[in-house]
């Protein structure tokens, strides 16, 4: 038997899925909060070696430059939105599907997380 514990802290937690990913035993499982896609726009010119705001603003570290190009993994994007808002060129595009969120009492927030839907 292995002794220890594991803390996970939901407040901060923003469930991105590096554990899983990086677990070697698998004993991780993670429900990001939006399902749904993002994408580069297929016209898009990406200026990442001189601008790379994305991948500065990803909270989960999902957005590399890549020979000058922002590169998103979809495996720990958490569909936040954060990168498209930064994007000046509004080159990128999120598209949300479902919200896997929880006990939501505040009527007035659940309308403004349905409206994350709609973005």
């Amino acid at each position: 038997e292995i002794k220890g514990d594991i803390i996970l802290d939901n407040d901060t937690c923003i469930k991105c899925g590096w554990c899983q990913e990086v677990c070697p035993v698998d004993a991780a499982e993670v429900t990001k909060p939006f399902e749904g896609e993002i994408f580069i726009r297929d016209d898009f010119t990406c200026k990442g070696d001189s601008c790379h705001a994305c991948a500065d603003v990803c909270p989960c570290n999902a957005i590399s430059i890549v020979e000058g190009k922002s590169v998103i993994n979809p495996t720990f994007c958490i569909l936040c939105g954060a990168c498209a808002k930064a994007c000046p060129q509004q080159g990128i595009t999120l598209k949300r599907k479902n919200m896997n969120l929880e006990n939501v009492k505040s009527k007035a927030w659940s309308n403004r997380l349905a409206d994350l839907l709609e973005d």
